[in-house]
């Protein structure tokens, strides 16, 4: 479409915002980062910008003879743009972070950790027991604390793999509110507990053995 069809289309009040970049990944962060800087005043469009390659020394214009062949371009609108002081600011923020270099995966920050080495750190801290095991605790009528059996997977694994007999069912975001003796979000027995944790994956089982 060419822009003065775009203009045509343009939503009343709200002024068009056309991204170039030079690959994919800085697109999708800018289009992230102005969605997040104008929060709720960004509307998508379906107008499609097709650009093909021009000598650098050409001028950039709004023209409909402009094209850019292997440059990602995405436009949307922006209600009331510059209609407070917060809009210039927050375009020239958006232009700068979208374009910083990533961290290099190979280079962290020193004293950062990975997911993986968080889960290697967590997993180091489990006791792995059988489900025979879990049984016999779960049955056993001489341990001097209450055992309950938590089932820490979403709803969604729950019904497509099927639930666990006798387990408490907390999902991992709300299981330290559950499980706080002094909150007032709790279960009927915390105190003294030993919780046996099921997730097939693991993962979300070690990420929570930190808080448990």
């Amino acid at each position: 479409m060419s822009s003065s069809a775009a203009a045509a289309h343009r939503p009343f009040n709200q002024s068009p915002v056309l991204i170039i970049s030079s690959s994919p990944e800085f697109l999708e962060r800018a289009s992230r980062l102005l969605s997040a800087k104008f929060i709720g005043r960004v509307s998508p469009s379906d107008t499609t910008f097709r650009m093909s390659m021009m000598p650098i020394y050409t001028p950039i214009t709004a023209s409909d003879s402009l094209y850019y062949d292997p440059a990602p371009s995405h436009l949307a609108y922006i209600h009331s743009l510059n209609h407070t002081p917060y809009d210039h600011p927050a375009m020239y923020d958006v232009l700068r972070k979208s374009a910083t270099d990533l961290v290099d995966p190979l280079l962290p920050p020193p004293g950062s950790l990975g997911i993986r080495q968080l889960l290697t750190v967590a997993r180091s801290k489990l006791q792995r027991i059988h489900p025979s095991d879990a049984y016999n605790a779960l049955t056993e009528a001489d341990t001097p604390w209450p055992v309950l059996l938590v089932d820490i997977r979403p709803e969604s694994v729950r019904k497509r793999d099927g639930v666990v007999p006798g387990a408490m069912h907390v999902e991992r975001n709300v299981l330290e509110w559950r499980f706080d003796p002094r909150g007032k979000v709790t279960g009927s027995v915390v105190d003294g507990k030993v919780i046996t944790e099921d997730d097939p994956e693991g993962g979300r089982l070690a990420i929570a053995d930190r808080y448990v």
